[in-house]
Formats: C-alpha cells, sequence, structure tokens
C-alpha cells in the first residue's frame, strides 16, 4: 500500500500521502500545507474536495483488497 501511495505522491500538485501517528498508532494519511495568506475560499475547496475523494479511492481499494482475500 505505501509503495501505490507513494507512487501517487508524484503526480499531486495539492496534497501527499504520508505515514503519521495518531494515539499510539502509525496510520496513512493526506495531507496538504500551504501558508494561510495563500489560501482563498476556492483554493481551500479544491484541497478539500481533492484530499477527500483520495481519500475515498484508498479505502475502496483497500476493501476490493480485502475483499478479495476472502
Amino acid at each position: 500500500m505505501s509503495t501505490s501511495l507513494l507512487k501517487q505522491n508524484a503526480g499531486f500538485k495539492l496534497g501527499f500521502w504520508c505515514i503519521e501517528e495518531l494515539d499510539g498508532q502509525h496510520v496513512f494519511s493526506i495531507m496538504h500545507n500551504a501558508e494561510m495568506n495563500l489560501i482563498d475560499i476556492d483554493y481551500f475547496a479544491r484541497v478539500v474536495m481533492r484530499l477527500v475523494n483520495e481519500c475515498d479511492n484508498f479505502e475502496g481499494s483497500v476493501s476490493r483488497a480485502l475483499a478479495q482475500l476472502h
């Protein structure tokens, strides 16, 4: 999974996949860093939609992979 996500990073203009620690566990996260003075409402909306779509795509990939195991 991590190799696939890192390959996707090369094509992203908005956001990137990473591994972060939450509550003592390492989890995949998608993030976007920008200076606050560069963000307007349109930019923010584009970033949020892109990140949500990528999370949905990742979740779908994981679900399909798990279904193949059963």
